[in-house]
């Protein structure tokens, strides 16, 4: 998506491919999610940039989560943009440049460069997706790597 375009959500979307968010393009969640949370599942990479964003539904406390099954080196790539969106990588490496601003990012490898940031939300753990099973998380374990 490009252009200034808009993509409204109204039910969990599923992509076999690539998305590519930028241009000042938009996707947001339906209004009708309220406080809901919403997904986007892709099997290929992610890059949002160029003013591009991703949003809940408006009302605090909605998010969208992008998620890839990607173990590639750019699963997700996302500079100068974002919103309250929700990063989730498990297999691949995620970049994170150019002033971009999340609400959360897991993945497999992290990348965090030119003043971006990452803003964990207390809550989070709580998501409330609109549907699908619900589920919880534990860490076991973590290190810093270089």
């Amino acid at each position: 998506m490009g252009g200034g375009g808009t993509l409204i959500l109204t039910g969990p979307l599923w992509v076999t491919g690539n998305i590519t968010l930028n241009g000042g393009a938009t996707i947001k969640l339906d209004p009708n999610y309220g406080s809901n949370d919403g997904i986007i599942i892709s099997n290929e990479t992610i890059s949002i940039s160029g003013g591009g964003k991703a949003t809940g539904s408006g009302v605090s406390g909605s998010y969208l989560m992008m998620l890839t099954t990607s173990s590639s080196t750019n699963a997700i790539s996302i500079s100068g943009g974002a919103g309250a969106v929700i990063l989730y990588a498990e297999n691949g490496t995620v970049k994170v440049s150019g002033g971009a601003s999340l609400k959360e990012v897991t993945a497999y490898k992290l990348n965090i460069s030119g003043g971006s940031s990452v803003t964990y939300e207390s809550g989070l753990i709580n998501n409330n997706f609109s549907s699908g099973p619900s589920g919880s998380w534990n860490i076991n374990s973590w290190q810093e790597t270089q």
